[in-house]
């Protein structure tokens, strides 16, 4: 380095400008915890449910549908969850069959499922009603 880049160099870093720039640097560039979503497998008594939908009583609540056997839920708060199953698409539609008139899977404090939800993350999940 020359005796020009030298008292460049420590104009550009002096009085703490290196930590100004820095913390621009990683506010810009997103460096953030990120979305939290959940995605994953949906079965009842070990079939894969093909449609319908998952509500998840989070604050606020979340749901999404079930699209041959996976479901994925996006902008989920993290904690811990009580998962139900909605059947909001025609009947004929809802695979297995059971699902409809199965009426503990459609209630939280009955389904028996929880999942959890770790923040800035897509968490992998199976959604298993049984």
């Amino acid at each position: 380095m020359n005796e020009r880049q030298t008292k460049l160099f420590s104009r550009l870093f002096a009085g703490g400008s290196v930590l100004v720039m820095l913390s621009l640097l990683l506010t810009s560039s997103g460096c953030g915890k990120g979305p939290t979503s959940i995605k994953g497998t949906v079965t009842y008594k070990d079939q894969k449910a093909k449609s319908g939908s998952i509500d998840i009583d989070s604050k606020p609540a979340r749901g999404g549908p079930i699209v041959d056997g996976v479901v994925t839920i996006k902008d989920v708060p993290a904690g811990k969850w009580k998962v139900k199953f909605v059947p909001n698409v025609e009947k004929d539609q809802i695979e297995p069959k059971e699902m409809l008139t199965d009426k503990k899977i459609q209630d939280y404090a009955q389904s028996g499922v929880e999942i959890e939800v770790k923040e800035g993350q897509v968490n992998e999940v199976t959604i298993a009603f049984k």
